[in-house]
């Protein structure tokens, strides 16, 4: 997997050379606020699975490069919503047809059948994951390893 995600990379690398996003991440990310107005930065660095310094500094480059905005929550103040403008709007399709060039290089050329199945464990996989990630925080590897979640 650690490789698979070194040539996904490689490969985003190069399919982002013309836009202001500089990693998949921040693809991610601006696909993350484009499905969904995120009411906390804490909630969208947590839905793109990332340690929190990091996913600021994404979310301040989005924020820098006029691709996401904030604006205060009308029903709480304290917050900050986070909005795809249109120049972000317009460069994650811009870059979407890059980055579905990227999926069928990554996916190599395993038949739709194969693919098929290669989705579906994954689906499976991160779905374990993630209920270990958001239910329990403070898991330990032993934990981990002898329950089921």
């Amino acid at each position: 997997l650690s490789r698979l995600a070194k040539y996904a990379k490689y490969y985003i690398k190069d399919a982002l050379k013309d836009s202001v996003l500089v990693s998949g991440e921040d693809f991610g990310f601006l696909a993350a606020v484009l499905e969904k107005d995120y009411n906390n930065k804490s909630e969208l660095i947590s839905y793109n699975v990332h340690e929190t310094p990091s996913g600021m500094e994404i979310i301040k480059r989005l924020v820098k490069n006029n691709l996401i905005s904030e604006r205060v929550d009308h029903e709480d103040r304290r917050k900050k919503v986070l909005q795809i403008t249109d120049k972000g709007r317009a460069e994650f399709f811009k870059t979407s047809l890059e980055m579905q060039k990227v999926a069928q290089i990554v996916s190599g050329k395993l038949k739709d059948s194969e693919i098929q199945i290669f989705y579906e464990l994954l689906r499976k996989l991160d779905h374990f994951h993630e209920t270990v990630y958001h239910n329990h925080p403070n898991y330990n590897i032993d934990q981990v390893i002898d329950t089921e979640f």
